[in-house]
């Protein structure tokens, strides 16, 4: 299981000047070893005004096959899946928002299970009255 907790601070009017898409509030890297230099997490968050005077905020990240464990089924076949939970909550520790989802990834050798170059990109969203927010990801192995 990995779990990442982010705190969000969500403007009530976010800087259109600037562009559609705010900078990255914060952005969570993990490395699990120094062969390749590369994170082997990443997650950062992104804000967007709409027209109600909310902010969509959206969350992106990714993990590699080398966080997961893959089952071998046959030659050149093998099997991961993990669940991804997404929960929002406001300044006073209550849920504002959330999802649930499952994924699986197949890969066809056992190097690629391995694989520490590619990241499984995975992205949320979700529209918020401004305040101070905490953001909790946790991803489980199954």
């Amino acid at each position: 299981m990995l779990l990442a907790v982010m705190p969000l601070r969500v403007p009530a009017q976010p800087n259109a000047e600037a562009g559609p898409a705010q900078p990255p509030n914060s952005t969570a890297r993990v490395q699990t070893g120094g062969i390749t230099g590369l994170p082997a997490f990443v997650l950062r968050s992104y804000q967007f005004p709409e027209p109600d005077g909310r902010v969509r905020l959206e969350i992106r990240f990714g993990l590699v096959n080398d966080l997961l464990q893959f089952v071998h089924l046959q030659p050149g076949r093998y099997h991961a899946a993990y669940e991804v939970t997404l929960v929002l909550l406001n300044e006073a520790g209550n849920f504002s928002a959330g999802r649930t989802w499952k994924r699986q990834l197949r890969a066809a050798s056992f190097a690629e299970t391995n694989d520490r170059q590619h990241l499984n990109e995975e992205k949320a969203s979700f529209t918020l009255a401004a305040g101070k927010y905490e953001l909790r990801l946790e991803i489980t192995d199954l």
